[in-house]
């Protein structure tokens, strides 16, 4: 007689919205992972999955919708700066053991660059190669929860949110996308005196605390140097066509075009500037790159911190971007890890500017600030 309980033992309940994973994409998600830290990696393969995932299913439900996704960031386990039309898209990837709470990184609602009108949840299980659509939720109705204190900020700078919250049915979400005006889910005017000044304070009292000089990199733009580069003594890095224009460095040149090739667009018009330094008796390199992102509202910093002639880098070397909301991102290198670069980037509104340090074996590179003015 057969035991139907033993029959059905490996039987896995697929999710009702699953989406399976090409062999492909999967190949492709591993490629990415390859350019973050080692403890990074991870969470970038699941992102990438997920970013996948979602476009195939938008693709397959319909495929005038449109994911542009040239410009995308990731920020722990989200993926910012997508859009559908003029709808702002941010992917929040959660893996199959999550609990029933959603973790958001606190930037994503706090930073103006990163806000977005739905903020859709996906799980993501590699061992089936698939991912679904678990929820999404509105810009506003998050604001709403955040006003009667049912949101607050973790001490891990992360919100949680219940899956209770969130609409879990993918129908609604594209009934969003068709049919809804963006406009009815209002996003905070970023340029708004107030939020500006609160700011603008919150960087002044950083900017006197720690000693710290704003570089011009508006002005890479047009092949000069600032006063405050040219004292660091920073180098302007020639025109990208750019592959072949960062020193003599094969790994830089590697990740440059890994990039591009994995779907970042680093256009022809960027520009960007090498500052070699000495911190804890080892010599480095910060390689710089910026450029306007399409439309001329916003702006991308990318950086490379890495050392001459490709030398792996010192464990403990710690790289941290900073806005006037706080961490965006940082990287270290770890104990027993070959690596030869960190690099990471950010977008910004054009009135934003973003904090730079790096730190190793307790010695600190007086902060860099970067403004795009």
């Amino acid at each position: 007689m057969i035991n139907s309980s033993d029959y059905f033992l490996d039987f896995q309940v697929q999710p009702p919205h699953a989406i399976a994973l090409e062999p492909e994409q999967i190949e492709q998600a591993i490629q990415l992972s390859k350019l973050s830290t080692p403890e990074q990696q991870w969470q970038t393969y699941l992102n990438a999955l997920a970013l996948f995932g979602f476009e195939a299913w938008l693709t397959d439900r319909d495929p005038e919708l449109i994911l542009e996704k040239e410009h995308y960031i990731n920020i722990q386990n989200a993926i910012c700066q997508l859009k559908i039309g003029e709808f702002k898209i941010c992917l929040i990837s959660q893996g199959i053991l999550d609990d029933e709470n959603v973790t958001m990184p606190s930037a994503v609602l706090d930073s103006p660059a990163y806000l977005s009108h739905l903020y859709i949840t996906l799980k993501v299980d590699e061992e089936q190669e698939q991912t679904s659509i678990e929820g999404f939720i509105r810009y506003d109705q998050l604001q709403t929860f955040r006003q009667s204190g049912h949101l607050f900020l973790q001490s891990n700078q992360t919100y949680e949110i219940l899956y209770s919250e969130f609409d879990t049915e993918p129908n609604n979400l594209l009934l969003y996308l068709r049919c809804l005006d963006p406009l009815a889910i209002q996003l905070p005017n970023t340029s708004a005196i107030s939020q500006q000044e609160s700011k603008n304070q919150i960087i002044s009292e950083r900017r006197t605390s720690l000693t710290e000089s704003v570089i011009n990199v508006r002005l890479w733009l047009q092949g000069q140097l600032d006063e405050i580069c040219e004292n660091l003594s920073w180098m302007l890095l020639p025109s990208p066509e750019l592959v072949t224009s960062f020193r003599s460095s094969s790994t830089l040149n590697s990740m440059i075009e890994q990039l591009r090739q994995q779907g970042m667009i680093i256009p022809n018009t960027a520009r960007g500037a090498l500052l070699p330094f000495e911190l804890a008796d080892y010599s480095l390199e910060l390689s710089t790159l910026v450029w306007l992102i399409e439309g001329g509202s916003q702006w991308s910093l990318l950086l490379f911190l890495g050392m001459p002639s490709d030398q792996l880098l010192p464990e403990g070397l710690k790289l941290e971007i900073k806005d006037a909301n706080g961490i965006l991102g940082e990287q270290q290198i770890k104990p027993n890890t070959d690596q030869s670069y960190l690099y990471m980037q950010v977008v910004s509104e054009l009135d934003e500017e973003f904090i730079v340090t790096i730190a190793l074996n307790n010695e600190t590179l007086p902060p860099l600030i970067f403004r795009f003015e």
